[in-house]
């Protein structure tokens, strides 16, 4: 039992079992972040190109409240300039 604890190629192989161990735990994790990493970046872009898109639609619901305006202007002026004619 003694000769267990002071064998010292047994220390070294386990020392070096958990070292690998650990090194690959540790790349793994440094791969995981990367894909992290790309994912986010995609997410972004996809935000933005949907923030993009947001803001169109909100440029064009503005110019068809214009025009809907102008029209109804329109119409109105129409409508009143019918009514005035005598018949």
């Amino acid at each position: 039992m003694n000769r267990d604890l002071f064998d010292e190629s047994k220390k070294e192989g386990s020392i070096e079992e958990r070292f690998r161990e650990l090194s690959e735990k540790i790349a793994g994790f440094i791969e995981k972040a990367k894909i992290l990493k790309d994912e986010n970046n995609k997410l972004k872009t996809t935000v933005r190109e949907l923030q993009d898109i947001i803001e169109r639609q909100k440029e064009e619901i503005n110019r068809l409240k214009n025009d809907r305006s102008y029209l109804k202007r329109e119409i109105e002026q129409i409508i009143n300039e019918i009514s005035s004619i005598d018949i």
